[in-house]
């Protein structure tokens, strides 16, 4: 395989897994405190609502950063890496 298959495969899959992350940051929160609020369940979910997505978006964007800045320390990037797009100067 070469740097630029190696580079798509990268990125197709911290994709995957950020999408997974944002994913349990929504549902296991949003289906603990639903189960704990159950008697009010009816004020509680439209909170939830508007407060889970940015929750998991934020919360998935963070855990995603700090993966990736662990990934960094541990693999040297530009020698199985190589950018679809190089700028030309």
């Amino acid at each position: 395989m070469n740097k630029k298959l190696n580079y798509v495969l990268f990125l197709l899959a911290t994709t995957a897994i950020n999408i997974v992350i944002m994913g349990l940051l929504f549902f296991i929160p949003f289906v603990l405190i639903a189960i704990i609020f159950k008697k009010y369940i009816d004020t509680v979910l439209p909170i939830l609502y508007i407060v889970m997505p940015l929750v998991s978006i934020f919360g998935g964007f963070l855990i995603y950063s700090k993966l990736y800045k662990i990934f960094r320390q541990k693999v040297d990037m530009e020698k199985y890496f190589e950018p679809l797009f190089k700028k030309k100067w």
